[in-house]
């Protein structure tokens, strides 16, 4: 049985053969952001750019998705997260929630690790963002619009906002590194011209520059992983969510992978990093979301600042427990 996108690369042709006419993106659609340099650099800024005398140091942030055709934010719509979790529960067992009364805020071009032992709700967490599950219980906003509450023809128009990486890449073996890639941007029907334009630059960011015509199979781990970020990052998406990306990798090429998310983030893209490796977040002081029993905590400078919160907990709760007093979070835990 074909894969689906085996099924959606040879669907995307045939259209474009037959010069057919693009997708409806009536809704969910995200237009071009403008950039404030060059293409390659693809660099966005926030809002108006500074004006003489102001600094220019501004945190870069993609743009806002946009879900109408030639729709613009209002002002209040601009400062809105891109991504909020609202007392969000998700069910395998009805008797063990695999998240548990998650609330979470991620603004735009932030960098977040998500992390927890396997099995945890890392993969979950992600799947909810992307819908391919859908919560339980509470709410999830991408850029204030509930994605649970979605219709199905929806779902298409809400990914072209999103970028994917899996751990296990689904790459297709026996095609060549430019149509991996392609695939991305053939099934929203663009122009060949565009196509080739935007597959060239995405490889270069990923350093497989001049690769285009390699059979992916071919390619090693590390070479194969960096074909899925391409795929995933040629469409420019607003947010990027990455599952495990580096699980199958080495050391090394693990902290390549990592570098290379960065500087994607650094061009203003907002990205989710789920991965238990606690070596990469040893690496870098990235903001953690940790999820345990389904739970979840948060540090905001990194590993230290996670272990100094979890000691801070441990010692409360020892002294809640000597003195009788029970926390508001223990009851709820035993009220679940």
């Amino acid at each position: 049985m074909a894969s689906s996108f085996e099924f959606a690369h040879g669907a995307a042709r045939e259209r474009i053969q037959r010069g057919g006419a693009p997708l409806d993106r009536s809704s969910f659609s995200c237009p071009r952001a403008r950039s404030s340099g060059t293409r390659r650099d693809m660099r966005f800024s926030l809002g108006e750019p500074p004006r003489d005398g102001e600094p220019r140091d501004r945190k870069v942030v993609r743009p806002f998705a946009f879900f109408r055709a030639g729709a613009h934010p209002s002002a209040a719509a601009s400062q809105r997260p891109i991504l909020v979790f609202e007392d969000v529960f998700k069910f395998f067992r009805p008797d063990q929630p695999t998240l548990r009364d998650v609330n979470l805020t991620v603004e735009r071009g932030e960098f977040v690790f998500v992390t927890g032992p396997s099995g945890a709700g890392k993969s979950t967490l992600l799947q909810l963002v992307y819908r391919k599950q859908t919560p339980d219980e509470g709410r999830i906003l991408f850029c204030g619009r509930d994605i649970a509450r979605l219709t199905g023809d929806s779902i298409p128009y809400l990914r072209r906002n999103l970028g994917i990486v899996f751990q296990d890449f689904k790459i297709i073996p026996h095609w060549t590194v430019f149509e991996n890639v392609a695939v991305a941007l053939e099934i929203l029907a663009m122009s060949k011209r565009l196509i080739r334009s935007r597959v060239s630059e995405a490889l270069e960011r990923v350093g497989l520059a001049g690769r285009g015509e390699d059979l992916t199979g071919a390619l090693s781990g590390g070479e194969q992983q960096r074909v899925a970020v391409a795929r995933a990052i040629v469409t420019e998406p607003a947010l990027l969510l990455a599952d495990e990306p580096t699980g199958n990798l080495d050391p090394h090429l693990a902290l390549d992978i990592l570098t290379l998310f960065e500087e994607i983030h650094a061009t203003g893209t907002t990205v989710l990093f789920a991965t238990h490796d606690h070596t990469l977040l040893e690496q870098r002081p990235h903001r953690i979301v940790y999820i345990d029993e389904g739970r979840v905590r948060e540090a905001r400078s990194g590993l230290r600042d996670l272990r100094a919160t979890e000691a801070t907990q441990d010692d409360r709760d020892r002294h809640q427990a000597g003195s009788g007093v029970v926390s508001m979070n223990a009851v709820r835990a035993r009220a679940r």
